[in-house]
């Protein structure tokens, strides 16, 4: 049949009798970066802001 998808699922007990291992999911989500690619993390500045800098709010 065209266009027709066939889906199984098994749960890790009886892939585990099968010998079956998980593999490890973080490789997908954490990947190496190119040397150009640049990460900042802010949110140490902004927590660490004096009360005296921070715009007073509206009443």
């Amino acid at each position: 049949m065209p266009g027709a998808e066939l889906v199984f699922a098994a749960d890790e007990a009886v892939l585990a009798l099968a010998g079956y291992t998980l593999p490890d999911p973080l490789p997908a989500f954490y990947t190496a970066r190119e040397d150009r690619v640049q990460t900042q993390r802010l949110r140490y500045h902004v927590l660490q802001a004096p009360l005296e800098s921070r715009p007073a709010r509206a009443a």
